[in-house]
């Protein structure tokens, strides 16, 4: 890549930042604080059992809205779709496993009930803003 493309992916997410700023200030400690850290979480427990699998349906849709981001120029209430469609299959295969008697460390299970907890509120705040923008609010910030 040369000087102009990496200029322009610096700017790409200088643009995502700055939209995500503009969102209210309680969404952006509970992205900050809680959703993020816990879903990049898996990321200490790669050697356990479909830890790859749940880490990427954990935050694939955060990749999918950077780029929704950058194509509106500004974030808009349809940016939870995504969310809502990796969380029903995370928190499947979550509820699938831990159910069924996992076979991990301590830890890792711990982890899980977290991740499940952190996801299953977050789905409720996704599907009301999918819920939105399927009424007509279609405002980008």
């Amino acid at each position: 890549m040369g000087r102009h493309a990496d200029q322009s992916l610096w700017d790409m997410a200088m643009g995502i930042l700055r939209c995500l700023r503009r969102m209210p200030l309680w969404v952006q400690i509970w992205m900050a604080l809680v959703l993020i850290p816990t879903n990049l979480g898996g990321l200490f427990f790669l050697g356990e059992p479909y830890a790859a699998v749940i880490l990427i349906l954990a935050n694939v849709a955060m990749l999918i809205v950077a780029v929704m981001i950058v194509a509106q120029n500004g974030t808009s209430k349809i940016m939870s779709a995504p969310h809502v469609v990796c969380r029903v299959a995370l928190l499947a295969l979550l509820a699938a496993l831990l159910s069924g008697g996992i076979d991990a460390s301590a830890g890792y299970v711990s982890y899980l009930w977290v991740l499940m907890a952190v996801n299953a509120l977050a789905l409720g705040f996704d599907s009301y803003a999918t819920w939105c923008w399927l009424c007509g609010d279609r405002e980008i910030v």
